[in-house]
């Protein structure tokens, strides 16, 4: 009897040990699938909401918009998906539940696609090239908005932005950017506006 009662408790020991280990693990799979569910579901947000929102004229309106090679249109479309990401980001600074709405109505590329043969390079007529020149300036005209958290309109106006300095002015952007005068007035611009969150 002592010897069964002995192999009973052991027995018993070892069902609820086994329960408590199941149990601990049971906790962690599901403390490690909520969490994940709520990084995931923050990121999918942050993704999802964003400060800004941009919406583009009609590119065959709009004053330079050239490619010097390929077509038009997808140089276009390119292009405002370059600008409107670095704006993205330039946006990130609002404060949180901040809102800016931007449309914009025109866009000047600095400098002008021109014929090779114009550019002294030795290029034949038929081949095109953007030229940068300091007459040539870049510019962006657009309306905005911008409302705080309670949707409350803080600020609002008709911009017709150029640069006049775009070649001689500071500019933190690769050289290698293709659009980097054209950022770097936007830079400027949201640091003017917004002083208060940008450093």
């Amino acid at each position: 009897m002592k010897i069964q009662s002995t192999v009973v408790s052991y027995i018993n020991r070892s069902v609820q040990l086994s329960v408590l280990v199941l149990s601990l693990a049971a906790s962690s799979i599901v403390f490690g699938v909520s969490h994940a569910s709520v990084d995931d579901h923050g990121e999918h947000d942050a993704l999802q909401v964003s400060a800004l929102t941009v919406t583009w004229g009609d590119y065959q309106t709009f004053t330079d918009v050239k490619p010097a090679n390929g077509m038009r249109k997808a140089y276009a479309e390119s292009t405002f998906k370059t600008l409107e990401e670095y704006m993205h980001k330039l946006a990130a600074n609002l404060p949180q539940g901040h809102t800016l709405a931007m449309t914009i109505t025109n866009l000047d590329l600095a400098g002008r696609v021109l014929p090779g043969s114009f550019t002294g390079l030795g290029l034949h007529s038929a081949d095109m090239i953007r030229v940068i020149k300091t007459i040539d300036i870049p510019r962006i005209e657009f309306t905005y908005e911008y409302k705080d958290a309670n949707g409350i309109v803080l600020k609002s106006d008709t911009v017709n932005l150029k640069d006049m300095s775009f070649m001689t002015g500071h500019n933190p952007l690769f050289s290698s950017d293709s659009l980097k005068y054209e950022k770097n007035m936007l830079r400027k611009w949201f640091k003017d506006t917004f002083a208060s969150s940008f450093s």
